[in-house]
C-alpha cells in the first residue's frame, strides 16, 4: 500500500490497503511443537528465474474465479514507506510483511496484485532472490515474529497503526517452504484482522496479506494462494 492524503472517514479503508501492501504456522513444524517455517522437501522447485518470468507469474484477472484482480502499479508501498519506532525496531520485518513488502534484498519484485472477494482483500507480491536469499528472508521474518508477539507500533505512508495479537498460524501446503501469522491492526480507532502467508518456490518468495472487515472473522482465501502456486509452477 503517487498517493494523496486520505480523509479521516476513510482512514480504516486506507489502513487496510496499506497493510495488504499495495505496493498481506506452517505446513510443517520443522521439528518444533509450534508453527515455524515448514520445509516440504517433496514440494516443487519451480519458480521464476528472471524479472520477466516473475512478471508473468503475477496473478491475472482471470486466474481467481469470483474475485476481482487489480494491479497495484505505482500505488505499491515500498520498504522506505514502512517504519517502526525505536522500541519496536526488531519488528520491522513483520511490519514489512503486513504491508506486503518483501523482506530482505531482492533481485526483482512485482508491484503487487490487489484481489478482492468474499469480504476479504488480499495483496500478493512476489520477490525474486539471489541464491539462498529467499530462505534467509523467511528466517529473518520468523525470528522477528518470536520477538514481536506482544505487538508493536508502525507507520505506513504516515498512517499510524498498532499491531497486536501477533501470532503464528497454519499456512497452506504446496510450496517448498511456507509460514504464516495473524495480527489485529488498529488505526483511526478501528481494528481489522490480517493474515499473512509467506511461501517459497525455488528462489521466488510470495508475500500474501489478507485483510478482513472490522469485527468480522477472517477466512484466508485459499483460492488466491492456490492460483499463485499454479502461476509459479
Amino acid at each position: 500500500m503517487s498517493v494523496k492524503s486520505v480523509p479521516r472517514g476513510r482512514a480504516v479503508v486506507a489502513m487496510a490497503i496499506c497493510l495488504i501492501g499495495l505496493s498481506a504456522c506452517t505446513s510443517g513444524s520443522g521439528g518444533d511443537d509450534k508453527p515455524g517455517i515448514g520445509d516440504l522437501g517433496s514440494g516443487p522447485t519451480a519458480g521464476a528465474v528472471s524479472k520477466d518470468g516473475l512478471a508473468k507469474a503475477a496473478i491475472g484477472a482471470k486466474d481467481v474465479p469470483g474475485h476481482v484482480v487489480v494491479a497495484a502499479g505505482a500505488a505499491a508501498v515500498t520498504g522506505k514507506e514502512v517504519t517502526v519506532g525505536e522500541d519496536g525496531k526488531d519488528c520491522l520485518p513483520v511490519a514489512h510483511a503486513l504491508a506486503g513488502v518483501p523482506v530482505g534484498e531482492t533481485r526483482s519484485i512485482t508491484p503487487g496484485q490487489r484481489i478482492t472477494g468474499g469480504g476479504v482483500t488480499t495483496t500478493v507480491t512476489l520477490g525474486l532472490y539471489e541464491g539462498q536469499g529467499g530462505q534467509t528472508a523467511m528466517e529473518t521474518l520468523s525470528a522477528a515474529l518470536d520477538k514481536c508477539a506482544g505487538g508493536f507500533g508502525a507507520s505506513v505512508r504516515g498512517l499510524e497503526q498498532k499491531a497486536s495479537k501477533v501470532a503464528r498460524d497454519l499456512a497452506p501446503q504446496g510450496a517448498e517452504q511456507a509460514m504464516a501469522f495473524t495480527a489485529d491492526v488498529e488505526a483511526a480507532g478501528k481494528t481489522v484482522p490480517v493474515k499473512v502467508v509467506v511461501f517459497r518456490k525455488g528462489t521466488t518468495v510470495g508475500w500474501l496479506s489478507a485483510t478482513g472487515a472490522p469485527g468480522k472473522k477472517l477466512t484466508f482465501p485459499a483460492k488466491v494462494f492456490e492460483a499463485q502456486l499454479v502461476k509459479l509452477a
